[in-house]
């Protein structure tokens, strides 16, 4: 199955000249994987930063938010930072374009890194369950796929666990419109569980792009702890720039970021 993969990887950057999900530039024939050689140095550079709260760098930090360890989520593993509204930064442009197409090198990139992170952070046994939170039906019903469930589902085989889908959504209403308050009360998640799935006991990985307010994946925890899971952990692509600054502030080293 990895054979046929490759090969239809190699006819399609044949055919299709793959471009920089940094920047949108063609990429070089000698130049592998989603990103430019800038944009990857300029990656490189934003996911080595170091977290304000316990000196670590991103990859290597496992601090969790003030609202997530209201819901007993101790543990968080990230990338890198993300800017709202920004578009002249790497990590942005890249999970633009992971919530917009389903391309192979931009899962593949961001499941590898996701999956090293989260080894860094704990220490994943057979006793962890990976799964997402899922994407609004409107999302759903524009792009006709949900980019966690290939991250997340990639993710886990790298680290040899079981993957499930186990949370379902309700609400139409995407949650970056709304405040903290207001996404609260708009998430509408229920426990999804497959058949052959028993998680009772067990702690759970549960993955989503982006932490702004938290307030998905908490819900998330809630429903999946009710049902019967250990404790559960979270990896995100990036954590928002706002959380960031809110951790600068605590340590009095809030600057110009």
């Amino acid at each position: 199955m990895e054979g046929k993969k490759g090969l239809f990887k190699f006819i399609a950057d044949l055919l299709f000249v793959p471009k920089c999900a940094g920047c949108g530039e063609r990429m070089l024939p000698n130049e592998k994987g989603c990103l430019c050689g800038l944009c990857a140095v300029v990656y490189d550079s934003e996911r080595n930063k170091e977290c304000a709260k316990c000196g670590k760098t991103f990859p290597h930090c496992s601090c969790s938010t003030e609202n997530l360890q209201k819901a007993k989520i101790e543990v968080l593993s990230k990338l890198t930072v993300y800017r709202p509204h920004s578009n002249d930064f790497v990590i942005n442009q890249m999970i633009f374009k992971l919530k917009k197409t389903s391309e192979y090198n931009l899962v593949e990139f961001l499941s590898h890194e996701l999956a090293s992170s989260i080894e860094n952070v704990i220490q994943p046994t057979e006793d962890f369950i990976v799964t997402y939170a899922p994407r609004s039906e409107k999302a759903m019903q524009k792009y006709g796929y949900d980019h966690m469930e290939f991250v997340s589902r990639r993710t886990a085989k790298l680290l040899g666990l079981k993957w499930a889908k186990l949370l379902k959504r309700h609400s139409n209403v995407e949650q970056k419109t709304l405040s903290y308050t207001e996404r609260l009360k708009n998430i509408a998640l229920s426990f999804d569980n497959p058949k052959n799935v028993d998680i009772k006991g067990k702690h759970i990985i549960l993955m989503d792009d982006i932490v702004t307010s938290g307030a998905t994946l908490c819900a998330g925890a809630r429903k999946l702890r009710k049902n019967g899971a250990k404790s559960v952990v979270c990896a995100v692509i990036a954590i928002s720039r706002s959380t960031y600054i809110k951790y600068r502030i605590r340590k009095k080293l809030y600057k110009n970021y």
